[in-house]
């Protein structure tokens, strides 16, 4: 596949790392999703040609849509016979997506279908814990529990078993899976997809329909309606990898950069970024991420070893016999932490729970001596195992703002550990302020609800 005539690359089609990345995918989730939502909308004005009929069509349109992109591009496709399986099993599951939801529309199960998406990103979880060997804290575990049970309140609503729910969020997700064995970029992707899946389109509406006229709806406001199906297909299937890669496939200097408003300003001055700005809980994201960074066993011991380090250094004046051992045991203790490995999280908590215990109850020579490295092949350091090397770098350049040599006043920055509280000397901790801040966020809310209800209730009266 070449429509450009040119030589393949590997990896064409890939959306542009750029500085602005964060920004366009803030952008990019927000029309995506606005077009998602009228979509049902849509499909209502085109139910004269079934379910079946109109994902055929869409497919055809989608294709017909994506071709001048490859054309301008002047760039070929690398889709070998392994790509091109794996995009017609990605194909296959998107296809019967696809025509799972328009079936639902057109049915009146709208709401079914909708749930089948809030139920998605369980899914994905569940899938990636399952192939993709990713682990969740306990604290994101009871994000997860909390969210799920509000997804079962939905439940009664549908009035019956949502086979159809499960098999959308199910479906949606395996797709993801699926496509990650590519390495094709989002537009070749969809192009590979459509292609494989065109011929059996074509196929069915040759088949299904008398006429060149019946299959566009023998009008042309419905034959326009019929085409645009391609561009409301194509457009927010190329938005999401942009989304995606703000968050996910950007490093982590360009995609900090392009989620701040005059990036260079903002950074200098510790500015919160764009999505956080708008978030209503923005301090329960804050301190979401905090805890991810600093509430595992690795983080928990190193943070605990070096304040214990830093309240030794504060003493000053000469340390005893006693008391410089210790010293010297925790340092060597910490040294042996940042310097340890594992092969699996299992033996990496064991590991730090040993280090923990060698500095507290053990000798000097039993903590210089202590082996914190395997000798299997495998072996990772054990921070690999905790810590989320995106967040950590986050709370790493937050902290280097706060901490700037430059700044006259406590700074107020957006994922650094301490926040400056008004009228008090010390700095508190950035979960515990968050904490608070909730805390009255909620409380403010129920007065105010309280007041609303009471003048309600004496109007009554």
């Amino acid at each position: 596949m070449n429509p450009a005539g040119r030589d393949c690359q590997a990896g064409g089609g890939g959306l542009s790392e750029s500085v602005t990345a964060g920004a366009k995918g803030l952008w990019a989730g927000i029309v995506a999703f606005g077009i998602w939502g009228v979509l049902p909308v849509y499909w209502k004005q085109l139910e004269f040609m079934g379910a079946t009929s109109l994902v055929a069509q869409r497919t055809c349109w989608t294709l017909l849509a994506l071709w001048p992109l490859l054309l301008l591009r002047r760039k070929g496709i690398c889709a070998d016979r392994r790509v091109i399986a794996w995009h017609f099993l990605s194909g296959a599951l998107i296809a019967g997506n696809w025509l799972l939801y328009v079936w639902a529309t057109l049915n009146d199960r709208m709401i079914e279908g909708a749930l089948g998406y809030y139920i998605n990103p369980f899914f994905n979880m569940l899938f990636g814990a399952l192939w993709f060997g990713e682990r969740h804290s306990r604290l994101q575990l009871a994000a997860i529990a909390t969210a799920f049970s509000g997804v079962l309140l939905q439940m009664p609503s549908v009035g019956h078993f949502p086979w159809v729910a499960l098999a959308l969020g199910s479906s949606f997700s395996l797709y993801g899976v699926v496509r990650k064995r590519s390495p094709l970029g989002a537009l070749d992707g969809l192009a590979v997809e459509t292609t494989v899946l065109a011929p059996f389109a074509l196929a069915w509406l040759f088949m299904a329909h008398s006429s060149v006229p019946q299959a566009f709806g023998e009008s042309w406001p419905h034959a326009l309606l019929i085409a645009g199906t391609g561009l409301v297909t194509a457009v927010p299937l190329l938005l999401v990898p942009q989304m995606l890669l703000a968050g996910a496939l950007v490093p982590y200097k360009e995609m900090n950069r392009g989620l701040f408003d005059e990036a260079k300003l903002e950074r200098e001055r510790g500015g919160v970024p764009v999505p956080a700005r708008i978030m209503p809980l923005r301090y329960a994201f804050e301190g979401m991420l905090i805890a991810q960074a600093t509430r595992n066993p690795f983080e928990l011991e190193r943070i605990r070893l070096q304040r214990k380090i830093e309240r030794t250094r504060d003493i000053g004046g000469e340390l005893g016999k006693d008391s410089l051992e210790s010293f010297e045991m925790v340092k060597d203790g910490l040294r042996r932490l940042l310097a340890s490995g594992a092969e699996n999280e299992h033996e990496a908590r064991l590991l730090v729970e040993r280090i923990r215990r060698m500095v507290d109850e053990g000798s000097p020579i039993e903590v210089a001596t202590m082996k914190v490295w395997p000798d299997g092949a495998d072996a990772k350091p054990t921070y690999t195992f905790f810590v989320n090397e995106r967040i950590d770098l986050l709370v790493r350049e937050a902290e280097t703002f706060r901490n700037d040599y430059r700044n006259e006043k406590p700074r107020h920055v957006f994922l650094a550990l301490e926040k400056p509280v008004p009228f008090a000397t010390e700095q508190l901790e950035t979960m515990k302020f968050c904490g608070w801040v909730l805390l009255l966020v909620i409380l403010s809310c129920g007065g105010v609800a309280a007041w609303v209800i009471g003048k309600q209730n004496r109007s009554v009266k």
